[in-house]
């Protein structure tokens, strides 16, 4: 059975990511981030992809993006991590969109 966010799913607003505090913002490494989406998008389908996976660190500032990988059931879907605002005290708002079609 797949994941059922991943059929339509549109955005998801969460919270709480906090990163270490650099000189003017945060920075949440990769796997920081999977595990956030993962988190997320457990809440909101009611149980855990497989796996999420995140390579690349994300700066915490409004409108920077990182691209991950969810796996279910076999299947490998994009997912695009967008930090929407970000609090005084380094905790960020994310847009989670898993996207409809599957990788290749």
């Amino acid at each position: 059975m797949r994941l059922a966010v991943v059929a339509g799913l549109a955005a998801v607003a969460v919270g709480a990511l906090s990163g270490c505090q650099v000189s003017t913002y945060a920075i949440a490494d990769g796997p920081t981030v999977a595990r956030t989406a993962t988190e997320r998008l457990t809440e909101f389908a009611g149980r855990a992809p497989d796996a999420v996976e995140c390579a690349d660190d994300l700066d915490l500032k409004v409108g920077v993006s990182t691209r991950c990988t969810l796996t279910d059931g076999g299947t490998r879907y994009g997912v695009t991590v967008t930090v929407t605002t970000v609090a005084d005290d380094g905790n960020a708002d994310l847009d989670i969109q898993v996207d409809e079609e599957p990788l290749p």
